[in-house]
């Protein structure tokens, strides 16, 4: 079966995902991870096929500085909306020929475009 996973977020989001495509290639299943482009050479050195998606969320996290300020709450949105836009312009071709696809985090274009 060819599975898709796909995932946005910090490495807490991305760890999980891997470690079930890991699961699922040991299976006999052809599993592609989908997610943070910042994370990709990581995933490959587990032996994990990746796939990037999106932009450097770390970056995004790590210059948040104050987290729960309404700027920082304003910054965070905006990325978000640009990366729905790029959700929706890169999944069709990611998950075309998936027998199964499963999303988590902040991949919300997934859902719409499955």
């Amino acid at each position: 079966m060819k599975i898709v996973l796909a995932t946005y977020g910090s490495r807490g989001d991305v760890q999980p995902m891997l470690a079930l495509t890991l699961a699922l290639q040991s299976q006999g299943h052809a599993v592609l991870l989908a997610g943070p482009p910042e994370k990709e050479k990581w995933a490959r050195e587990m032996g994990c096929p990746y796939r990037p998606l999106g932009s450097d969320i770390t970056r995004v996290i790590d210059g948040m500085g104050k987290a729960h300020a309404p700027q920082a709450a304003i910054r965070f949105i905006r990325h978000m909306r640009r990366e729905f836009v790029a959700q929706f312009r890169i999944l069709p071709e990611v998950i075309a020929d998936a027998d199964l696809v499963v999303g988590a985090s902040l991949v919300f274009g997934l859902s719409s475009v499955a």
